[in-house]
């Protein structure tokens, strides 16, 4: 749990989503310094024997020609904002009953 910077007691003290969110993030990090690790070894191959290898082939993504445009990260971004405003709305709810 050290590992995703959590402490066990507050790790406890999630709700099972919050823990998937964590996990979650965790993972899409790893990803990401991985895609970055992938982007300097496909320069490095480039630069070195001239063959052009992109990330997807490095990382071993299947490569499709459409693009994941902006439009999908907004979709996504508001799905995950109103998921953190419901929470939020969940937390105040809880403090009213506990007064």
């Amino acid at each position: 749990m050290r590992a995703c910077g959590v402490l066990p007691a507050d790790y406890w003290a999630m709700t099972p989503a919050e823990s998937r969110w964590l996990i979650e993030g965790v993972d899409e990090r790893e990803n990401r310094e991985w895609r970055r690790t992938a982007t300097l070894i496909s320069w490095l191959v480039g630069a070195l024997t001239g063959k052009r290898l992109t990330v997807e082939q490095l990382m071993g993504e299947a490569r499709d020609d459409a693009p994941t445009g902006a439009a999908d990260r907004r979709a996504r971004f508001r799905a995950l904002m109103r998921e953190a405003e419901r929470r939020e709305q969940m937390r105040e709810a809880q403090r009213g009953a506990d007064r």
